[in-house]
């Protein structure tokens, strides 16, 4: 049996950051896309979907970022360390070349409050 992954939000205005944490799969990938969804409504700064904490993530996994990113175009921010499974995953699909992906927390928080970063 696996464990589900939480999906915490934090709201630090005008950012969102949203921390998938445990496993991502069809289980709770509509959680996933609800949190990103209501970030995309609550205002309109960027969203930073952080795997950090996260172990492993399926094809529904991905195929809600891929929907998220075309919802939200260069507001979606993710967080994946360089060494992770997930990094790994990311470039076996190419999504580490569409999505704005950060090795850190530090360098998405930078790029994702530049002025002309989703502008």
């Amino acid at each position: 049996m696996t464990t589900i992954a939480p999906i915490v939000v934090e709201r630090l205005w005008p950012m969102n950051l949203i921390h998938v944490l445990g496993e991502l799969d069809i289980g709770n990938c509509s959680e996933l896309a609800g949190a990103i969804e209501r970030a995309g409504e609550a205002n309109t700064g960027p969203i930073i979907v952080a795997f950090v904490e996260c172990t492993y993530v399926d094809t529904s996994g991905l195929t809600t970022l891929v929907e998220a990113h075309r919802s939200y175009g260069r507001r979606l921010h993710v967080v994946v360390t360089p060494e992770s499974k997930i990094r790994r995953m990311f470039r076996a699909t190419g999504l580490d070349r569409s999505l704005s992906m950060h090795d850190d927390f530090r360098v998405a928080l930078a790029e994702a409050s530049h002025p002309l970063a989703y502008g």
